[in-house]
């Protein structure tokens, strides 16, 4: 299988190349093959439990010659999820119907999986795809690396960081439920909770004035995020361990973050009939 280019996304763990046929090759990199190898196993036998389901990533199997081995996959047509809201979240490029409908998206693929007793473990922004087709952009969950299934003997040994994690060392149903909450709280605002406060349309207004010179000072921020990452992560685990949440005042669906997060759904179906009665104009 010939490799047209090494894609610019490296997992933690992974390395990624566009193959012919418009697939994507996931590869451990090889300094790592000996100790996170079973990983790739660990997503394997998920995937082929799995099957197909429109929100779940498109697994075309295990390639395996002597210069290249790794997962298959369908290239997403518009990469990942958190890369897309970063770059098309300023001016309203993303209206509220679509964001609404990515959240019902998000759980729907975990209420796929959950019915297959598979955990996710490792939910965020990043591990979602999205994918364009008949002229709609929808969601596909990606990165069973670091799940766990007890029906298939498997365990990824995998758990999110903050603010995507529930502060519990043990992967479970409700370890995904809350991580959907922050997951839910991303797309509608475009950032992370407990990042900065949530943009409002006033908020919106003022910063499309403002827009040239938030683009020249955007390196500097990222710059800033990165040298900060510790502290944020320490910050959301101290303010998590406090019972303090975001502000969720003024969000759509900011109801149904607030309780995944506190863990007052016992199941993803709980999740998905909440938001489809906020669809419908039932509820806040």
């Amino acid at each position: 299988m010939r490799v047209i280019a090494v894609k610019e996304y490296i997992g933690s763990i992974s390395a990624f190349f566009a193959v012919e046929g418009g697939m994507i090759l996931k590869s451990i990199h090889p300094v790592l093959a000996e100790t996170e190898g079973y990983k790739l196993m660990v997503e394997q036998k998920i995937l082929q439990s799995l099957g197909e389901h429109p929100r779940i990533v498109k697994y075309r199997g295990y390639h395996d010659d002597s210069e290249l081995k790794g997962l298959l996959f369908l290239e997403a047509s518009h990469g990942n999820l958190q890369n897309y809201l970063d770059q098309n979240n300023k001016n309203n490029q993303i209206d509220d119907s679509t964001r609404q409908k990515w959240c019902q998206q998000a759980t729907e693929a975990v209420q796929f999986i959950h019915s297959k007793g598979v955990i996710h473990s490792d939910l965020r922004p990043e591990n979602y795809l999205v994918h364009g087709s008949a002229g709609s952009l929808d969601l596909q969950l990606c990165d069973f690396g670091g799940s766990m299934c007890r029906d298939l003997g498997v365990d990824g040994r995998g758990l999110p960081d903050p603010p995507f994690w529930d502060l519990s060392w043990e992967s479970t149903v409700g370890t995904d439920i809350f991580s959907l909450g922050s997951i839910f709280y991303t797309i509608m605002t475009g950032v992370w909770p407990y990042k900065t406060s949530h943009r409002t349309k006033e908020k919106e207004e003022e910063e499309a004035k403002e827009q040239e010179e938030e683009e020249a000072k955007e390196q500097e921020e990222e710059e800033r995020e990165e040298e900060d990452k510790w502290q944020f992560e320490d910050r959301v685990i101290a303010l998590l361990g406090k019972g303090i949440y975001p502000d969720v005042k003024g969000i759509i669906g900011g109801t149904i973050m607030m309780q995944c997060w506190k863990k007052q759904y016992l199941k993803a179906d709980e999740v998905l009939e909440a938001q489809m009665k906020l669809s419908q104009g039932c509820t806040d």
